[in-house]
């Protein structure tokens, strides 16, 4: 996926991180910008059944990378975050991770954990996450995470999954589907799963969906002016 979408992101990126800068600047003459730390996990579930209890559309609005910078090169140092001072950190949620098992019928897609100042919705960029280089991920995971603050701090998911169609529901998921047998099944199917959600600090969030699902923790780190050089 980075490759797939370099040219595109990395042409904003310049004026993307300015926009942010000139935001910071002009924000922290009035009042503090919160840092937060975010840990996210992706996973999905093993169960049979929700391939065929619900109808998945075969075609639907694709995650939208406008504006959007590619966390791992943030967080690797390739990109300069500039004023947004996004760093790798620790995960925490460990106890969670352990349970979210492929022998409990789960299998984590994507984990990861970094801290960032945060501003508004409007002038936030989005950040833009895949699975293609975590082993052993099963499924594929690509799209975009996005974390502001207005009065309560927020995070967007617009994700798309990209799916194993099972063997065992093969027939079952064809004529749920209403597909019939002149149609070429392929042999994945893909999912989208769009969330916006209001989180507090230091609770655990989740977010739902038949075949996947994510956990979320933010951490508040203080000010932006006390940890911009942590």
């Amino acid at each position: 996926m980075q490759n797939r979408l370099a040219k595109f992101l990395n042409a904003s990126l310049i004026a993307v991180l300015f926009l942010f800068s000139s935001v910071f600047s002009s924000a922290h003459a009035e009042e503090e910008i919160p840092n937060y730390t975010i840990e996210v996990i992706i996973f999905e579930t093993f169960a049979l059944k929700s391939w065929t209890e619900e109808y998945w559309p075969e075609e639907f609005e694709s995650p939208d990378y406008d504006n959007a910078l590619i966390l791992q090169d943030l967080l690797s140092g390739a990109t300069d975050s500039g004023a947004m001072n996004i760093k790798p950190q620790a995960n925490e949620l460990t106890s969670e991770a352990e349970k979210l098992s492929p022998r409990k019928g789960y299998r984590i897609l994507y984990h990861q954990t970094w801290s960032q100042n945060t501003t508004d919705d409007k002038n936030m960029p989005k950040l833009a996450i895949d699975n293609s280089n975590m082993d052993g991920a099963g499924s594929m995971v690509s799209g975009t995470i996005k974390l502001y603050k207005s009065r309560y701090a927020h995070v967007d998911f617009d994700l798309d999954f990209e799916r194993k169609i099972p063997d065992r529901v093969k027939e079952d998921f064809m004529s749920n589907q209403k597909l019939t047998e002149e149609d070429i099944l392929p042999e994945t199917w893909h999912f989208h799963l769009k969330e916006s959600r209001k989180i507090r600090p230091n609770q655990l969030h989740y977010i739902d969906h038949p075949l996947f699902g994510i956990l979320v923790q933010m951490r508040y780190n203080g000010p932006a002016s006390s940890t911009v050089q942590n």
